[in-house]
């Protein structure tokens, strides 16, 4: 796991999960603000860019931990998740497996993330649209 400087983890209203697997990378850039009951999750890689909110309760991981169907005991692998800078996600939020963020984009409250959202975008629904 690394923090860049200035890193502020806000908990004041819910605790805050950050979790690197045994070969997961966490990474978090310079000036990254994280808010409480979000929850930050890498067996492989989750990179999270300068400058970038990570609102309350919203979830990133880069694995889904097991299938949907067959043998829920085998783990997929993971699938790295790019977040570059001064990004926004929004209140719960859920970023998944194979999600690449760029710089400047929202991901709005609630919506559903799990492919790339271009510079400057924004990201609604369930799954996600992308709004210019």
């Amino acid at each position: 796991m690394e923090l860049g400087r200035g890193v502020l983890l806000d908990a004041r209203e819910a605790p805050i999960e950050l979790r690197a697997g045994p070969n997961g990378v966490l990474q978090l850039g310079d000036d990254v603000v994280v808010l409480g009951g979000a929850s930050v999750e890498a067996e492989g890689s989750v990179r999270i860019g300068a400058r970038t909110r990570v609102g309350a309760f919203t979830k990133v991981l880069d694995t889904h931990f097991h299938s949907l169907t067959g043998d829920r005991t085998v783990r997929p692998p993971p699938s790295a998740v790019v977040i570059e800078e001064d990004v926004v996600l929004e209140a719960r939020s859920i970023v998944l497996p194979g999600a690449y963020l760029e710089a400047g984009c929202t991901v709005a409250e609630r919506a559903v993330v799990s492919r790339r959202v271009p510079r400057g975008a924004r990201a609604v629904g369930n799954p996600a649209r992308i709004e210019r």
